[in-house]
C-alpha cells in the first residue's frame, strides 16, 4: 500500500471511531442532550458547552438553502492526524443526531474533504449514520439535517433532566475557566 492509501485508511478509521461514540460517551453533556424537548434545544445545549466534549475540530453551524449546516474544521496539527480527528468527530456528531432523535430524522447530506476510500473499505464502514447522501472530495466536512428538523420532539425528552444537565454543563465550563483560564477552553 502506497502512503496515500494509508492515510485515506487512517482518515477512514475516524469514522469507524466516531461512529462508536454514543451520548452516553459524553456524560452529563450527553444526557442533557438526549433529555432535550427537540433537535434545536438539543442543537443550542451542544454548541453552547462543546468545550465538554472530545472534539478537537471547531465546529460551526449555519444555515443554507433550508438545511443547519454543521461543518467541522479540522485542528492544525499534520495529516493524516488531521483528517482522523475531522472525521472522528464528523462520525460522532452524525451518531449523536441518530440516537437523539430516532429514525424520523436523518441528515440529507454529508460532506468529506478525504478522497474516496477503495470499495474494500467502504464496505467495512458502518455509512448509514451518515445519511442518504454522502460525498468525499468535498471542500469541507459538514453535515447537513433540513431546518425543519428543528423542532422535531426527541423521544427522550425530559425538562427536569434536561435542566438538571444544564446546570451541571455550566458548572463544569465555569469550574474548568476557573481552574485553566478562559484561553485554555
Amino acid at each position: 500500500a502506497t502512503a496515500e492509501d494509508n492515510a485515506v485508511v487512517l482518515a477512514m478509521l475516524g469514522l469507524e471511531v466516531g461512529f462508536r461514540y454514543g451520548f452516553t460517551t459524553y456524560g452529563i453533556w450527553g444526557y442533557g442532550l438526549i433529555s432535550s424537548a427537540t433537535v434545536g434545544d438539543a442543537l443550542n445545549l451542544a454548541m453552547r458547552f462543546m468545550p465538554l466534549t472530545y472534539a478537537f475540530t471547531q465546529i460551526t453551524t449555519s444555515f443554507q438553502d433550508g438545511h443547519i449546516v454543521l461543518q467541522f474544521a479540522p485542528p492544525d496539527v499534520d495529516e493524516p492526524v488531521r483528517s482522523f480527528l475531522a472525521l472522528r468527530d464528523l462520525a460522532a456528531a452524525s451518531r449523536l443526531i441518530a440516537d437523539l432523535t430516532g429514525p424520523d430524522v436523518h441528515l440529507t447530506r454529508s460532506q468529506i474533504m478525504a478522497p474516496a476510500p477503495s470499495a474494500e473499505v467502504l464496505q467495512h464502514l458502518p455509512l448509514h449514520w451518515l445519511g442518504h447522501a454522502c460525498s468525499f472530495d468535498a471542500d469541507v466536512h459538514a453535515l447537513h439535517l433540513h431546518a425543519d428538523h428543528l423542532t422535531h420532539a426527541l423521544p427522550n425528552a425530559n425538562p427536569l433532566t434536561a435542566s438538571m444537565c444544564e446546570q451541571l454543563c455550566a458548572t463544569l465550563v465555569e469550574k474548568r475557566r476557573t481552574r485553566y483560564g478562559t484561553a485554555e477552553l
